[in-house]
């Protein structure tokens, strides 16, 4: 098994116990037993009914979730970029619409939230706008349904650092 990433989770209900099961033929996949309705939820795996049982609903549970994406920043300490615009590579559940917001951050400072049209299914590519100059840029990407995330990318250009001077007349 190979980390790609930690995700930090809301689930929609509470949980007593956690058992995550892995073998080497099989995609791995995690049991909660719920804390107050007796019931298990499988969680990963596939399973487009995973949150059926919360608070006796039937109807699956949406999946809200965020992220922050990894700092891009200049090795220079002086070093600035204009950031012309933030873009998102991945896919989305045919079956299940799903939404996205981006707030991209210059110096951890949110200076522009987009909610983004997704396309109706399939491979995915979106982007926010920018248009940003500063030292060092990361983004929080939200949404809900069911969306796997391949990269994030920063269309960024290096600036000049210094004040740029001429000869007065």
């Amino acid at each position: 098994m190979v980390l790609k990433g930690w995700a930090v989770v809301d689930l929609p209900f509470p949980i007593s116990t956690m058992y995550g099961v892995v073998t080497f033929s099989t995609i791995a996949a995690t049991v909660m037993g719920s804390f107050s309705d007796g019931t298990l939820q499988q969680w990963q795996n596939e399973d487009l009914t995973w949150a059926t049982s919360s608070s006796g609903s039937s109807i699956p549970g949406q999946i809200a979730w965020a992220m922050q994406s990894p700092t891009t920043a200049s090795k220079d300490a002086s070093g600035r970029f204009y950031l012309r615009r933030t873009v998102v590579l991945g896919q989305q559940d045919p079956n299940a619409p799903s939404t996205m917001t981006i707030r991209t951050r210059n110096g951890g400072v949110v200076f522009a939230t987009q909610n983004l049209p997704m396309p109706n299914s399939g491979d995915i590519q979106v982007q926010a706008a920018a248009g940003s100059t500063g030292r060092r840029f990361d983004a929080i990407i939200s949404g809900l349904g069911r969306i796997t995330i391949d990269s994030i990318e920063f269309q960024i250009e290096p600036r000049p650092s210094g004040v740029m001077a001429g000869a007065i007349s």
